[in-house]
């Protein structure tokens, strides 16, 4: 079966570093949203997790496990606004019988540091039925510093606190009758520990898959 939408819908708007003097005008401008980005570096692609450590940018992922059935696409990449991504598509009979939970994890390092990651998934065909992607961020130490989840195809966004090194654990859990096509993390990278945004600036995105989602919704209505 042929997926019927696009990749790189996700996009964090880009925190960057700010002088103090700009501080006052960004935090009173509320929620930010970014438009979408292009590809810069696509550093992995593959119909498995990788095998070895990916250098991407300035960062490397490495120490990839899943226990995620499937898998039909792990796409490891940097957009323009340098942003860091990673795709994992699975099959369409994933989500029949009912399955999970399943885990999909890695470890990401910076020379930088993040300072906000996202989540999203698809849930297709609609309508949802309670499939659900939690992310799990742990700092070096162990300590969890921000669970995102994605339910029913929504997304979340949290503040990481301008860390270089994360473990990433995803787990997805699909309910009898649900369907689930993938999941998107992204990571929000700045280029300097000094000033970084933190809860005083909402994040905002744009959508994995979402638009090309409507568009076969709209196709099978019609």
């Amino acid at each position: 079966m042929t997926k019927p939408y696009s990749l790189h819908k996700l996009k964090l708007a880009p925190l960057g570093v700010v002088a103090a003097s700009a501080l006052g005008a960004i935090a009173a401008t509320g929620i930010n949203v970014s438009p979408a980005h292009g590809i810069a570096m696509v550093c992995y692609s593959g119909s498995s997790i990788p095998g070895s450590s990916v250098p991407c940018g300035n960062s490397t992922f490495n120490n990839f496990s899943t226990t995620l059935p499937d898998i039909s696409n792990v796409l490891v990449e940097r957009n323009d606004s340098g942003d860091y991504e990673v795709l994992v598509e699975v099959n369409p009979s994933l989500g029949n019988p009912p399955a999970g939970p399943f885990t999909f994890e890695y470890d990401l390092s910076t020379s930088k540091v993040f300072a906000a990651a996202g989540l999203d998934s698809l849930v297709d065909p609609l309508p949802p039925n309670g499939e659900t992607v939690t992310n799990e961020l742990f700092n070096s130490s162990g300590d969890l510093v921000l669970s995102l989840s994605s339910v029913n195809g929504n997304s979340d966004t949290g503040t990481i606190g301008g860390l270089n090194f994360l473990q990433v654990v995803d787990t997805v859990t699909i309910p009898v009758g649900g369907s689930f096509d993938g999941f998107e993390n992204d990571f929000d990278e700045v280029p300097e520990p000094l000033t970084i945004l933190g809860s005083g600036l909402a994040l905002g995105f744009g959508t994995l898959f979402k638009g090309k989602q409507k568009k076969k919704q709209e196709k099978d209505l019609g």
